[in-house]
């Protein structure tokens, strides 16, 4: 499996399906900047280390404790990954 693929399949399965939060601390950097939409922000580049992911995964798994993802499609090009997944879960806190 291509790496980059594999850490997004960690990131997927492992941090947040089986939610594994330790994975965060070996698969972000400190300088890790993430391109997605984010409820209630604008639509830039965010500077997400290991900590911010943990906290990020935590408050989703608060608010949706049966949540779970599932990877659609992958692609890997050069120092670029771009993952389509589908988010389902029931919504049980703030």
């Amino acid at each position: 499996m291509d790496p980059a693929k594999h850490i997004i399949n960690r990131f997927v399965e492992e941090l947040w399906n089986a939610r594994k939060l330790e994975v965060a601390d070996e698969i972000f950097s400190e300088e890790c900047v993430t391109h997605q939409l984010r409820s209630g922000a604008l639509d830039e580049p965010a500077r997400r280390g290991p900590q911010a992911m943990k906290e990020h995964v935590s408050g989703w798994i608060m608010s949706f404790p049966d949540l779970r993802f599932t990877v659609e499609q992958t692609i890997a090009e050069q120092d670029r990954i771009v993952s389509q997944l589908v988010m389902e879960g029931t919504h049980e806190g703030p």
